[in-house]
């Protein structure tokens, strides 16, 4: 579990210009569940290329008391490992503990029976484990892997290829750094051949030649076993049949141990065809100070196992312009830390002929001609306040201004001329609760504007002292209500972004993050 609370690191990201390190999107994981996966690996594993699950070696060794060469063979039943992330600040590396599930000890040359290692009574440690990523495709349902490529460089998908990106433990990378333990897991008590209850299942033929055997599995893991591939996270690049959606370039990836919490493995994914993020082995220490120093948080919340983080460019680019300019609009975003600010120019116009009445004995300009182009919309997708559903803040304001006049004759020669200018003020404030998910895996944004949401302000302009004298008005004629007719409505539609793609990680054609919908979405605002 990690510590920090979702409103605490909202509100701590909005300090920053970016919290991706120049990348499109990051994809966060905790320990607990890549251990859940290696978990489900070990189970659905039947070919031996994701786990190992039964371990054989054998000791050529030469007895104290006789003198003898003799040779013992283990055999030793994993299962499935836990993973533990360590150092994490320069190189990306950890160990695995692999539970002994019960197995034997023979000596060939003898003809005692095997004696039997207990279920649970031993605990495998292969420390310093390196990490790497390789390419993954599927033949025959099954997954083969080219060659891995270093962590401190980026993972590219090469392009019309549906292939999958792993993140995997690298044994044949690990030679130089790898270290193995073996651990007495039963009773503090037990001693070897304890006939305590208890304490079955303790074998000396392990117990007496710890250091050996421990030696040999480095061996083994190092050879026999070292394409065998401890899956961690998957991105794919399969292209979507409809729709928009993030479709991965390329990745890296670095982790991260919060102060209180489990170490979390995150996924750097470039989806644009640009590359703007730290793509080097300072992508760790860079990711490690700016949770660590700079937000002084975790990157998941306390009550959630994953998270993630997309970029406000991605989103305005790969999902907001395209749908602006499928409408005829044109926008752009403001270069604001937080909040992602945009203005629209929705190339409205409000235009209206002069409206004049008249007949033998009046004339009633009710205003003249109406002309103007409206300025630019603007609308901020932000959080306020952190506990509430993201919002979209929609800001218009426009001025116009006509003359009018009420000329009228009467019966007897009396004339009526009354006249003057108005000023009206249209203005749009408003918060639509509309940055959502459409579904699981989909972003969606859009805003609509009423007519009923506008407020009108129309003010008499002022007129001279001889205007006053002659007819002229600081008056609003009554009328004037009726000119909402210049208020638009619309519905702009910024688009639906899929971002499956990026989260299909663990394991293949699975949904393995379930998104807490009821969150909703978080937008980061400074203010």
């Amino acid at each position: 579990m990690f510590s920090s609370e979702l409103s605490e690191i909202v509100t701590k990201m909005k300090t920053q210009a970016s919290t991706t390190l120049g990348w499109d999107v990051v994809v966060n994981y905790g320990e607990t569940e890549l251990n859940k996966l290696l978990a489900i690996a070990y189970d659905e594993d039947s070919t031996g290329n994701k786990a190992i699950k039964e371990f054989e070696c054998s000791l050529e060794t030469t007895s104290d008391e006789t003198g003898n060469d003799y040779t013992i063979n283990y055999t030793f039943n994993f299962g499935p490992p836990l993973i533990t992330f360590i150092d994490t600040y320069i190189k990306p590396v950890c160990s695995l503990t692999v539970p002994v599930l019960g197995g034997t000890a023979k000596i060939l040359e003898s003809t005692a029976p095997p004696q039997s290692i207990g279920e649970k009574v031993y605990t495998i440690t292969l420390n310093n484990l390196a990490l790497a990523t390789a390419k993954g495709g599927v033949t025959d349902n099954e997954v083969s892997f080219e060659s891995p490529t270093p962590f401190d460089e980026p993972f590219i998908f090469p392009p019309e290829s549906d292939a999958s990106g792993v993140v995997f433990i690298d044994f044949e990378a690990s030679t130089t750094d790898l270290l193995v333990e073996i651990t007495f897991t039963g009773p503090d008590k037990c001693k070897l051949n304890d006939p305590d209850p208890e304490c079955a299942g303790r074998s000396p033929l392990v117990d007496n030649h710890i250091g050996d055997i421990k030696d040999l599995i480095r061996n083994q893991i190092l050879t026999k076993y070292k394409h065998v591939i401890y899956e961690l996270a998957r991105a794919n690049n399969t292209k979507p049949v409809q729709g928009i959606q993030l479709l991965p370039k390329s990745f890296m990836f670095a982790t991260y141990t919060p102060n209180k919490g489990e170490t979390i493995l995150s996924l750097f994914i470039q989806t644009g065809d640009t590359n703007n993020g730290i793509q080097d082995e300072h992508l760790g220490s860079n990711w490690d100070v700016l949770w660590s120093t700079a937000l002084g948080c975790s990157p998941i919340p306390s009550v959630n196992t994953a998270s993630i983080i997309l970029a406000k460019n991605t989103v305005f680019t790969s999902m907001i312009e395209p749908s602006l300019k499928k409408q005829g609009y044109s926008g752009f975003m403001n270069n604001t830390i937080g909040s992602i600010q945009l203005q629209i120019d929705t190339k409205k116009k409000v235009y209206e002929q002069a409206h004049v009445d008249s007949g033998t004995n009046f004339m009633k300009t009710y205003h003249t001609e109406i002309n103007i182009v409206l300025p630019e919309l603007k609308l901020v997708l932000e959080q306020n306040p952190s506990d509430k559903p993201a919002c979209c803040r929609g800001s218009w304001n426009y001025k116009y201004k006509f003359d009018w006049r009420d000329y009228h004759v009467y019966q007897e020669g009396i004339t009526s001329d009354r006249y003057g200018s108005v000023t009206v003020e249209n203005t749009l404030n408003e918060d639509a609760y509309t940055v959502k998910l459409k579904d699981e895996y989909t972003l969606q944004v859009n805003f609509t504007i009423r007519k009923e949401k506008w407020d009108v302000t129309a003010t008499p302009d002022d007129q001279d002292f001889w205007n006053l004298i002659n007819g002229g008005s600081k008056e609003v004629p009554p009328w004037t209500k009726d000119l909402n007719v210049f208020l638009p409505e619309m519905s702009i539609d910024m688009g639906s972004l899929n971002f499956f793609l990026t989260t299909n990680l663990l394991l293949p054609s699975r949904e393995v993050i379930d998104i807490d919908t009821s969150l909703g979405v978080q937008v980061p605002v400074k203010k």
